[in-house]
């Protein structure tokens, strides 16, 4: 096993562990999660080394990984921009469990920080209408956790 992998793999690991605690059985292996990040996309995302610096993210895109690959996709350079809709649902998957978690550990800074996404994606032309209930959901959500938290000084 290469240096990246070592690297790699606590992370993942961990987070596994974490998504198992809550009942979610995540099949993702280290060569999953590189090969989701040397996939093409069509704008630009975080960094494979950002993701790894912030659990909730790993959280967020191993379900993401794990979602589409309970769709049948296969991990592969073409994965995210040759499966457009299966991506965006595993994303909003992905996206409320980190929501999840983030709130269950009173993560009050990491939801600050990933608010702006949230709306966002509620935004997003690319994104189906259908799923864009679900964002704005989770982005209301969030709103209120981070209203709560500054009313009540818990940040």
């Amino acid at each position: 096993m290469d240096n990246s992998s070592i690297d790699i793999s606590r992370p993942l690991k961990e987070a596994k562990t974490a998504l198992m605690s809550q009942g979610y059985i995540c099949n993702v292996s280290v060569e999953d999660f590189e090969g989701w990040f040397k996939a093409d996309m069509e704008q630009p995302d975080m960094g494979m080394d950002a993701v790894l610096k912030n659990p909730l993210l790993v959280v967020h895109e191993i379900v993401e990984i794990n979602e589409v690959k309970k769709m049948g996709v296969t991990i592969a350079k073409d994965t995210i921009i040759g499966n457009p809709e299966k991506v965006d649902e595993a994303h909003i998957i992905a996206a409320e469990m980190e929501l999840d978690f983030a709130m269950a550990r009173r993560d009050y800074a990491h939801i600050k920080q990933r608010i702006g996404d949230f709306k966002a994606w509620c935004e997003d032309k690319r994104i189906a209408e259908r799923l864009k209930d679900r964002y704005r959901r989770h982005y209301e959500r969030a709103l209120a956790y981070i209203s709560r938290a500054e009313k009540h000084s818990l940040v």
